[in-house]
């Protein structure tokens, strides 16, 4: 490190790295929950069209993709669309902290 360089500006210097690593990692976080959430998602709707298939019922499908198709796509929003904004609110109330 150069003694030039005031420890005022290496610290900040050191807490911006840190916000981006920690920025990296939470939305790598979060778009893994979203990924784990669709792939049960689509599992468990395949296998409910399986038996309501075998039980002549296979209208019924339609209500647990459409109520769950709703929370997926919110948790998309949420996770995905909106991390970035949410991300930056938590670092003010950190900020003013």
């Amino acid at each position: 490190m150069d003694d030039n360089i005031p420890i005022s500006q290496v610290i900040r210097m050191e807490i911006n790295e840190y916000r981006e690593k920690r920025r990296f990692i939470e939305k790598q976080h979060e778009q893994k929950s979203f990924r784990r959430h669709l792939l049960i998602y689509i599992i468990s709707n395949v296998t409910f069209g399986i038996i309501f298939f075998f039980l002549d019922k296979l209208w019924m499908i339609s209500f647990p993709v459409f109520f769950w198709g709703i929370g997926i796509l919110i948790h998309y929003i949420k996770s995905v669309l909106k991390f970035d904004d949410r991300f930056e609110k938590q670092e003010d109330l950190i900020r003013e902290l």
